[in-house]
């Protein structure tokens, strides 16, 4: 079961890939988070100042954790610890970051990104501020249309 699971996987992902290269983004498939960790931080300057939107996928690779060892600053207002002040602080320098680390709510396989935010700063440093962002997309993001990214 698990070789159609990861075969399927790969298919979905390959053809986003394609999808969103014909809608002008640099994008590449991995088959799992250990392949593609290093071509995240590759695709970073070390002396990079990093925004993080929130994402589980991010933090579940350990992503923030290996920029901070090799000596990226990090914006996170997801630390523990920060009053609501600050929060919104951290929000607003993201925007101004020069790589912003995200994830999506939905990809659909057209190569459409879906999203809503609750307090607007992933979408808005998404679509304007960073000098970079990088979208990371598990396969289970992966619908059908719009409708289904809406539905999910």
């Amino acid at each position: 079961m698990n070789q159609l699971k990861n075969w399927h996987h790969e298919l979905l992902g390959k053809k986003v890939v394609a999808a969103l290269e014909k809608n002008n983004f640099h994008a590449t498939y991995c088959k799992t988070s250990d392949e593609a960790v290093p071509q995240i931080l590759d695709l970073i300057p070390r002396d990079a100042v990093v925004g993080c939107g929130g994402s589980m996928t991010i933090h579940e690779m350990g992503l923030t954790e290996k920029l901070m060892e090799r000596g990226n600053s990090i914006l996170d207002h997801n630390q523990p610890g920060l009053d609501a002040a600050q929060k919104a602080e951290i929000r607003r320098k993201e925007l101004t970051c020069d790589v912003f680390l995200t994830g999506t709510n939905a990809l659909t396989l057209d190569g459409q990104l879906v999203n809503t935010d609750g307090a607007g700063n992933r979408v808005a440093a998404m679509i304007f501020g960073p000098g970079k962002v990088i979208v990371i997309v598990g396969s289970n993001k992966i619908v059908k249309d719009v409708a289904a990214a809406e539905a999910r």
